[in-house]
């Protein structure tokens, strides 16, 4: 293997957690979005806890899902008659 390329494994593990990040923007559920993508949602935290890149990545994804949330969220008339 060369110096600095990623091995398959690390490859591998890139691709399920862009995956992962894509379901969770949509769904903002870590289990939902886990299973999906066929890992565990303690993997989802362990990435979380030893890679700062990929917990940047989730607090980002995070605020994607929170924004599309509240847009969603019927307007209403909050009271009026």
């Amino acid at each position: 293997m060369m110096p600095g390329k990623p091995s398959i494994s690390q490859r591998r593990q890139h691709v399920k957690q862009l995956a992962f990040l894509s379901h969770f923007e949509k769904s903002g559920n870590v289990l939902a979005s886990a299973k999906r993508t066929g890992i565990s949602r303690q993997l989802v935290y362990y990435w979380r806890n030893s890679s700062p890149s990929f917990a940047k990545k989730l607090s980002t994804a995070t605020e994607i899902a929170f924004k599309d949330s509240m847009l969603a969220l019927p307007l209403g008339n909050h009271g009026a008659n």
